[in-house]
Order: C-alpha cells, then sequence, then structure tokens
C-alpha cells in the first residue's frame, strides 16, 4: 500500500509541486494552472505526461472554420494551494484561450484534491455569465500520455453494458500505433492505461454520471470519449459533448462542473490470500503454513455460528496465519431483517423495471444487490466493524469490490454509479484495521488503481 501520509507542496517559478512521496505532480501556471508532469517515484521513464492536462472549447466561426480555446493556452492563470476536509488541494483560474491568446467569455475553475492513498479528484468548473454561443465541442479533460502504453481497460456506461450484463461491463485494448482503440459517445464508467511495465493512469467520473451525460443538453450520448495512439503518445478525451462533425451548436450559459478521479499504479508488490472454509481442520492450517502461506481469508457468511469462527481464528494464529474475514460489498441476504426494511431503498437498481437482482450460488441466494450511494454504505461500515470487534481478525476481505452502475431514483440523478462509496468504504476499511492489519479486495471486472491503492492484495 502506498504511503502517502506526508503530501508537500513545493513553490517553483510560476508553478506548483506536490510531492506525496509515492508520485509527484507539477502545476504551471503559464498552462492554466494545468499538471504539466506526473512522476511515479518507483517508476523507469519519468515524465508520464506528454503534455499539460488541460479542458477545452472548440466554436465554429461564421466563415464554418473552427477554433479551439483551451485552458492550458491561459498564461495568465491564477494558482494556488490550500488544505481542506484533510487533502491538500491546488486551484488554477483563468479563461479559455485560443494560441494567439485571444479569449471567449468563458472562464474555468479547476479544483484538483490531493487525497491519502493516491486518489485524486479534480473538479472542473466552465463559467459564463453572458454566454458563449456557437460551440460544437465542449472537452471536460485531454490527457496526452507518453509513447509506449500497450493496452487499456474500460469499463462501459450502463446504457450500452449490454443487456446481459448488469454491473457495467469491462473490456480490455490494445494500443497499435496510429489507430483509435476506444470510442464512444456514452461516459465511461473507468478508462486505465498501462505499459508492458505496468505504469500508466486511471481515470473515472465521479459517481453522479447525469454532470457529465446532461454536462451541455438533456440528451444523453452526445460526448466523444476516446484512447487514441498519436505520433506524441496515447491521448484520453472526455468530451461530454461533441457535435463537431455534424455542426450542431450549443451555447454555455452560466455554469457546468465535471468531477474527474484520478489513480496512479503504487508499483509495490501485492499479496494473495488463499480462502479457507469456517471448518478448516488444523491439519489444512499447518499444511498451509508450512508451504509459505502467510495469510488466509475466510468468507463469513449470514448467519454463521460465532463458536465456529472463534475456532477458525485461533486455529489459524496458532499456525503463525493471519487471517482476515471476507464479505461482500454488495450483497445483503435475504434473511437479515434490514433486507424487508430496507432493501427496495438500497437496492443497485440495473433498470427502472427491475427489482432486486439476487446472486447465486447453486440453488441458494447469496444475496441481493446493494448499491454503495445509499444507506447501505453506512450500515456496512457498522457491520464490518461489530465483525472486526467480535474477533481478531487481521483485517477485512470485500467480495465484488467493484463500482455498480445503478438508476435508482433514491440515490442520485438518474444513472450514477458507487465508486465513491466503495471508495468510502475502503477507506473506512483501511482506517478501522490500523497499520498492522490487512485489506484486501476481490473485484469482478477490470482493474483500478483507486482501489488497489487503499488495499494489500486480493483473495484466491
Amino acid at each position: 500500500m502506498p504511503q502517502t501520509s506526508a503530501i508537500k507542496v513545493e513553490e517553483f517559478t510560476n508553478g506548483l509541486r506536490v510531492n506525496t512521496g509515492t508520485w509527484m505532480f507539477e502545476h504551471h501556471a503559464p498552462h492554466g494552472g494545468a499538471c504539466t508532469a506526473i512522476v511515479l517515484v518507483r517508476g523507469t521513464s519519468g515524465n508520464l505526461l506528454n503534455g499539460p492536462i488541460t479542458s477545452a472549447i472548440r466554436c465554429l466561426n461564421a466563415d464554418g472554420t473552427t477554433r479551439h480555446y483551451r485552458e492550458s493556452y491561459d498564461t495568465k492563470a491564477t494558482l494556488r494551494h490550500e488544505v481542506a476536509g484533510g487533502a491538500t488541494v491546488v486551484i488554477a483560474e483563468g479563461v479559455f484561450r485560443d494560441e494567439s491568446g485571444a479569449n471567449i467569455p468563458v472562464g474555468y475553475r479547476r479544483r484538483t484534491e490531493y487525497h491519502a492513498h493516491g486518489l485524486i479528484w479534480s473538479t472542473l468548473e466552465i463559467m459564463s455569465d453572458c454566454g458563449c454561443p456557437d460551440v460544437i465541442e465542449l472537452c471536460g479533460a485531454s490527457v496526452i500520455l507518453r509513447r509506449g502504453m500497450t493496452h487499456c481497460s474500460v469499463r462501459l456506461h450502463p446504457t450500452q453494458a449490454g443487456g446481459a450484463d448488469l454491473l457495467g461491463a469491462g473490456a480490455e485494448f490494445s494500443l497499435v500505433p496510429n489507430t483509435t482503440a476506444f470510442l464512444t459517445r456514452f461516459t465511461p464508467l473507468q478508462i486505465q492505461c498501462v505499459d508492458r511495465a505496468g505504469e500508466g493512469m486511471e481515470l473515472f467520473p465521479g459517481s453522479d454520471l447525469a454532470a457529465w451525460d446532461y454536462a451541455c443538453k438533456s440528451d444523453v450520448g452526445l460526448g466523444f470519449y476516446r484512447v487514441a495512439e498519436i505520433p506524441d503518445g496515447t491521448q484520453i478525451d472526455w468530451m461530454p459533448y461533441c457535435m463537431a462533425q455534424r455542426r450542431a451548436t450549443t451555447v454555455i450559459q452560466g455554469k457546468i462542473a465535471m468531477r474527474l478521479g484520478m489513480a496512479l499504479p503504487a508499483l509495490a508488490s501485492r499479496l494473495t490470500a488463499p480462502q479457507i472454509g469456517i471448518n478448516a481442520g488444523d491439519e489444512a492450517l499447518k499444511a498451509m503454513a508450512a508451504s509459505g502461506t502467510k495469510v488466509v481469508c475466510c468468507a463469513v457468511e449470514h448467519g454463521a455460528d460465532a463458536a465456529k469462527l472463534s475456532r477458525v481464528v485461533d486455529a489459524a494464529h496458532a499456525q503463525g496465519l493471519k487471517i482476515v474475514a471476507k464479505i461482500s460489498a454488495h450483497e445483503l441476504h435475504p434473511a437479515a431483517p434490514e433486507f424487508a426494511q430496507h432493501g427496495s431503498e438500497w437496492m443497485h437498481s440495473a433498470a427502472p423495471s427491475l427489482g432486486i437482482i439476487k446472486s447465486w450460488r447453486g440453488n441458494e441466494v447469496s444475496g441481493g444487490l446493494m448499491c454503495l450511494q445509499s444507506g447501505w454504505l453506512d450500515f456496512l461500515k457498522r457491520e464490518i466493524d461489530a465483525l472486526l470487534t467480535a474477533q481478531p481478525w487481521d483485517g477485512v476481505c470485500l467480495d465484488a469490490a467493484t463500482p455498480y452502475p445503478c438508476c435508482h431514483p433514491g440515490h442520485g440523478r438518474t444513472f450514477h454509479s458507487d465508486r465513491e462509496g466503495l471508495l468510502s468504504l475502503l477507506a473506512f476499511c483501511r482506517e478501522r484495521v490500523g497499520a498492522a492489519g490487512l485489506v484486501l479486495t476481490e473485484a469482478s471486472t477490470a482493474r483500478s488503481f483507486s482501489l488497489e491503492n487503499l488495499s494489500d492484495g486480493s483473495s484466491k
């Protein structure tokens, strides 16, 4: 797990440098205050970026030509930093300009929050009081990673994930020079690009997908989200509105806010823990210890016998093994009283016409799927706290540690993701187990740096 407890900010000429001990970031005022350099301390190839991370607005001229105005073209931006809510925050403010320095009546404020465990949230506010007409493209973030990325993994927007997958599908794409690897008009739940050494970047929207889906219009699917190999490297575009080819214009007026998360690999070794049953015997545990196993994972089912849990924990410790309790991040058993009381309120809603989706193990229901953007999150935190209090577990393993898309009207606007809830749950587990404790995860789809950075490894 990366050590990010001491985030330091250093001022240099026209810029700020943020150092977490695991990663280093540079923001330059002459480039709109944008992040222009990211260096992985344990990495091997220097700056991860091949250009500033920037937003952009493309406008249609009267003669049919177009012009780009970018955050990174603003050489007069203001740049400052503060500490708020336990995070180190870098704030850049300015106006959108073209390459010549001419501006349009649209200002921006980008607030980049550096949190512990490598979690970064960037909130971009785009503001125009008088209005900016003739906009054919709005880009919330454009990133060019250095050359050498080999593949990307993507989690799709729920409307295009496919009818057979109600949890947001994951897909893998190879990165081939001078080709587009991934292109969609719908806000993806995640884009992650890596090279052969495992270095790269993960980008993901905040849980409120509507902030991207409806940034400019009331219709979903008007964006342009792309991963492409260009001569300069790997370009990742997050555009909530793109009608450039059709020359369909819109007006930017008032304030638009878009939240984008970012995570980088810690490049640290990760452990794997074999799973055992509640009835694991002494001889089996002894054999595992003799084979070099250090940590085991025990699934705690609903209604598990407390005496048996106590016995298996003590038996593992007697063999010098650490043992962690494995529970689901999303499943609530139908026999639990809370299922009848709050199931319909907390449920993961894959579609308005569907009820609670249940997971099955053979002919038995293991649980109904819940959304972590609901009261389920606080309930699960209490359950984990009680579990760790009742027995001397060495930590916890979260099964189904994957963000789910949901359209429950009680949790957020239209479609949302429970990624922020999942990150909150992992951060709670990290704090609850303490410095000596373990947090493991088991995800069902694409890898995620942001989730891995909060855990020590996975079960197997």
